[in-house]
């Protein structure tokens, strides 16, 4: 196994093992009240998804005999290659566990600079990548203040180009082309790929290779899925990522808020 097929691996089930803890809390809180949370927060809601259309896959039989693995590596391969070159985003994101909406938030994304709106749009927070620094904008009061950097909360972000790394042919044991689907209202390529315990689905824009949806699933846990809503290359502008002048500055350090839904 090659060490970047271990990465990829690691690097989900590392996401995995990091909202896991939510798992358990979800069985003591109302599937409505989250299901409401979720849908008021994102653009897109379950109904609307329920009319999108998804790749209908082949039989087993009919896969192997019309897809060859490597042609299939390749053409995947080559459309997540588009997007490598992307690099101002704007972007909504959403992780299911299991069906149920767990983390949610907006984000804005350029070389240097990130902006993250909270599901519940009651903060902003903006960082500089490049000099590490912070700010957190309670939107209620209309109050700026300094928060310790988080290399870890920032580095974490999940992001349409987050799985756009140059790939080897051995990183996956299969890889299967499903069709065609309407994803967000956008046309998607649907990639089925396999390796040891991991069975990951990828939707990617077939106009840049954006991954617009991700399902993935390692044995042993639940399925995550992946969404990246309203997607717009060259969509953070400067007035996005800076902060608003018509806020009070504080001094005093804030802690970031959580973007984990109903927490």
């Amino acid at each position: 196994m090659k060490h970047t097929k271990i990465l990829l691996v690691m690097l989900l089930l590392g996401l995995m093992i990091s909202t896991a803890g939510c798992t358990n809390q979800s069985a003591q809180t109302n599937p409505e009240d989250q299901q409401n949370t979720s849908e008021n927060a994102a653009t897109g809601s379950e109904s609307s998804e329920e009319a999108e259309t998804e790749a209908a896959p082949g039989t087993q039989s009919e896969s192997e005999e019309i897809h060859d693995d490597l042609e299939a590596f390749n053409d995947f391969s080559n459309t997540l290659a588009k997007s490598v070159g992307i690099k101002n985003l704007y972007y909504e994101y959403e992780l299911r566990v299991e069906g149920v909406s767990r983390e949610y938030y907006s984000a804005w994304k350029s070389d240097d600079q990130v902006r993250i709106d909270t599901f519940d749009h009651k903060h902003s927070i903006y960082a500089n990548l490049k000099d590490q620094s912070a700010f957190v904008l309670d939107r209620t009061s209309g109050i700026l203040s300094p928060s310790d950097y988080d290399e870890t909360f920032f580095s974490g972000m999940m992001s349409p180009v987050a799985f756009n790394e140059a790939l080897e042919q051995d990183m996956f044991e299969h890889v299967h082309y499903e069709g065609s689907a309407l994803m967000d209202g956008k046309p998607c390529d649907v990639y089925e790929v396999h390796t040891a315990d991991l069975n990951v689905t990828y939707y990617l824009w077939k106009d840049n290779g954006l991954t617009v949806k991700m399902i993935a699933q390692i044995t042993g846990f639940p399925k995550y899925e992946y969404y990246f809503r309203s997607l717009q290359p060259e969509g953070a502008s400067v007035e996005d990522l800076t902060p608003p002048n018509d806020v009070t500055s504080a001094k005093e350090t804030v802690i970031l808020p959580t973007l984990k839904v109903g927490q």
